[in-house]
């Protein structure tokens, strides 16, 4: 028991700082491409409203479709996804070599995942490709959209 408490305590201190800059990145190239789509509005209660699911858009599930704005939220979402695609295929493999050598620091961990990355290329773009369609945020929409509705009608009968 001891020697699993003190991996997972060393892991979580080798990866915690990962997460925290990916949770950075992603936080601001959502509120960067944010104020490149929905800068035009002129109502502040809309753009507050739209401020504060775009903050919280990482962690939730709800849609983020807004009404009244379509051509602006289609062309972000868009992006949105193409970037999100983006930043975690960069980090994807980051964790391991963060586990695996405890003497590099942040810097040196991204260039040994890119270059990871690089010499199985396209192996590397397939399993994200199934990891964003099998357990992405449209799939998870889904699975909470019918799980939902079936937990609410056995709660009804």
């Amino acid at each position: 028991m001891g020697t699993l408490w003190d991996g997972s305590n060393f892991g979580l201190r080798r990866i915690s700082g990962l997460i925290l800059m990916k949770w950075a990145v992603r936080d601001a190239l959502t509120q960067l491409l944010g104020l490149w789509f929905f800068s035009e509005i002129e109502d502040q209660y809309s753009f507050f409203k739209i401020f504060l699911r775009l903050k919280l858009m990482p962690f939730s599930i709800m849609s983020t479709w807004i009404r009244g704005f379509e051509k602006e939220t289609a062309g972000f979402l868009f992006a949105w996804l193409f970037s999100d695609m983006i930043v975690e295929f960069i980090f994807a493999l980051d964790y391991w070599v963060a586990i695996m050598d405890a003497r590099m620091n942040g810097r040196q961990i991204m260039r040994e995942g890119c270059y990871l990355l690089s010499t199985m290329f396209r192996q590397a773009v397939l399993i994200r490709f199934l990891e964003s369609v099998l357990c992405g945020s449209f799939t998870r929409w889904t699975l909470a959209r019918i799980v939902g509705k079936l937990l609410q009608q056995l709660s009804s009968q």
